[in-house]
């Protein structure tokens, strides 16, 4: 691993352990899809949520580098126009090559589309940096919940959208 790799990892322990001590909640990308499962990783890039920009076009991802990938209509004269080939495009992006039979696959979903076209030029590849962070940060956050659940102590990745109102139901 890199040193900012290493940085980052030893970083995001020490953040953890202040998180739960702190009872504040803390997320992190490959995080997002800890308790929810899925093959995609972002809301933008399964449907979810379309951006509309001051211009009138719609896009599903905020990268500017994902602008001539994700632009996948327009408004013009108060009319929705889709380029429904395209979007159905972006949403059939599935995950990597790399990730097919990794443990976490549809946890960190393949990490972010973006990062993997700019590290690879292409989708289908996994930028094996952030992968490396995320399985990292993935192992770290499974054994301290572990650790944690056992002692019913205050669990820092539940967050606000997460079970936050069953969270006792999980001890």
């Amino acid at each position: 691993m890199k040193p900012i790799a290493e940085k980052y990892i030893k970083e995001f322990k020490k953040a953890l352990k202040l998180a739960s001590q702190k009872e504040i909640y803390l997320i992190t990308s490959p995080l997002m899809n800890l308790f929810f499962p899925a093959d995609h990783f972002c809301v933008q890039l399964s449907g979810g949520k379309n951006i509309i920009t001051q211009q009138g076009e719609i896009i599903l991802c905020y990268f500017k580098e994902m602008e001539k990938f994700a632009k996948i209509g327009k408004i013009v004269n108060d009319k929705l126009i889709i380029n429904k080939k395209k979007k159905q495009k972006m949403l059939n992006l599935s995950l990597p090559d790399d990730c097919q039979n990794c443990a976490f696959k549809y946890i960190c979903s393949g990490g972010c589309p973006v990062d993997n076209l700019l590290a690879t030029g292409s989708f289908k590849k996994v930028n094996k940096e952030l992968c490396k962070i995320n399985k990292a940060i993935l192992h770290e956050t499974i054994i301290f919940l572990y650790n944690k659940g056992r002692t019913k102590n205050f669990l820092p990745v539940f967050g606000t959208e997460i079970l936050e109102h069953q969270r006792e139901n999980y001890y």
